[in-house]
């Protein structure tokens, strides 16, 4: 858990001061998740226990590179979440792999018929990624949880919803 808890802490935060692109330091203070948090995740995914799977990446010689959470919310939308890839491996393919494998459980394991996942509408970056990916916005938009333990923001900010049929 600890490992995991550090990639993702890192794929959204930085690495000593280092970021991916796909990074939020300038947009957040804080971490992603704690420990305890993640390793209740995991606890909840490999029960399988509300729909939720962790799926995670791992390279020989390196440890885990990466992983992404697929959590039902409906009977027809399952939830991509919490998509992370090292800095130091991404650009890769990693993230391609992870996001396949999460649509495809989605999609055969929990019979979505609809992936979603909430992103800062302010990632353009990463926007243009999800939606060369399929994904298109659905104008929902949803403040920034200011409370939840996963980083203070350092400005206003919101998520908006992206689908995408399975």
């Amino acid at each position: 858990g600890d490992e995991l808890t550090q990639v993702v802490n890192w794929a959204y935060r930085g690495n000593r001061g280092v970021q991916g692109w796909t990074g939020e330091m300038e947009l957040l203070d804080g971490i992603r998740i704690a420990p305890y948090d993640m390793l209740m995740l995991l606890e909840k995914s490999q029960l399988e226990q509300d729909g939720l799977k962790v799926f995670v990446a791992y390279m020989e010689g390196e440890g885990v590179i990466g992983c992404v959470k697929v959590e039902r919310v409906s009977a027809d939308e399952a939830e991509i979440g919490m998509f992370s890839v090292d800095p130091s491996n991404q650009s890769r393919g990693v993230g391609k792999l992870l996001l396949n494998q999460a649509e495809n459980y989605a999609k055969k394991s929990l019979k979505a018929k609809t992936a979603s996942m909430m992103v800062l509408d302010v990632r353009e970056d990463l926007i243009a990624w999800y939606v060369k990916r399929g994904y298109v916005g659905t104008g929902e938009k949803m403040e920034f949880p200011k409370d939840a333990n996963v980083g203070k923001p350092k400005r206003e900010l919101q998520f908006e919803k992206y689908e995408r049929a399975l």
